[in-house]
């Protein structure tokens, strides 16, 4: 028994080796073998990367600046009262004339602000008048807002100094409200004398002078006060004005 069985080893060995060699037997003549393909390892697949979208700033609105708020211009009052000294300027008071001409060239004529004599403060206007045409006509004007297509009550009043004494040869003072400004010796409203009441020359006096008119202002809403002289004889002639009060009642009718 233990022989058979050593025999059957030993064919099945030698079996296994003859087979070994048969299988690893080199390949025919000009016959390459086969190159061992080795599988390089897949490459990884690429992971796309996605790119952030950008970031949009919104536009920033434009800023809208507003139009300035304009202020209406104030309705005048129905009453209005008014004070002047000259202390400073003229307030608003305009220098005017007419008829100034004499032959080829115009006479001398002045309003100004002075120191030389004043009834309220240091100073007053001082007007200058070389009438040699025998009709020169010298003013100040100030224009006033008040309520449109109104009647009004107006009281002007004022200190007038003048040196003109005695009955004669004097010039007459011009004073009055207009719904427009002047522009001819028609629409100017003519008062008194500039006489100060005098016997003889005592030079400069202080006179009070007051004044009421009735007045229609038209759909502009204005009214102008003149306030001045109007020479009627052939000579040079100096007047001062001071402490002028003008006050404006809207008529009830």
């Amino acid at each position: 028994m233990i022989l058979v069985a050593s025999t059957i080893i030993t064919v099945f060995v030698v079996a296994v080796g003859f087979y070994s060699l048969s299988n690893s037997a080199p390949p025919p003549n000009g016959v390459s073998p086969s190159p061992t393909l080795t599988q390089s390892p897949a490459s990884p697949t690429a992971t796309p990367t996605q790119s952030p979208n950008p970031t949009i700033s919104p536009s920033s609105s434009p800023t809208i600046v507003p139009s300035p708020t304009q202020t209406p211009t104030p309705t005048p009052s129905p009453s209005a009262s008014y004070s002047y000294s000259f202390e400073e300027n003229m307030q608003d008071w305009e220098p005017r004339a007419l008829d100034t001409d004499l032959a080829n060239f115009t006479i001398d004529w002045s309003i100004t602000r002075s120191q030389e004599r004043a009834k309220d403060g240091n100073t007053a206007l001082k007007f200058y008048l070389g009438n040699y045409n025998d009709k020169g006509k010298i003013w100040v004007e100030h224009n006033f807002d008040v309520q449109p297509n109104t009647q009004y009550n107006v009281n002007i009043s004022y200190a007038f100094a003048s040196a003109d004494w005695g009955d004669a040869n004097h010039f007459i003072i011009i004073t009055g409200v207009l719904p427009k400004s002047p522009q001819s010796r028609d629409e100017l409203v003519y008062q008194g004398s500039t006489a100060n009441s005098a016997n003889s020359d005592v030079g400069f006096l202080w006179l009070d002078k007051a004044y009421n008119f009735v007045a229609q202002s038209d759909s502009t809403g204005k009214l102008h006060v003149v306030i001045g002289v109007w020479g009627v004889w052939e000579t040079a002639r100096t007047y001062f004005i001071d402490s002028v009060k003008i006050t404006f009642v809207a008529s009830s009718s």
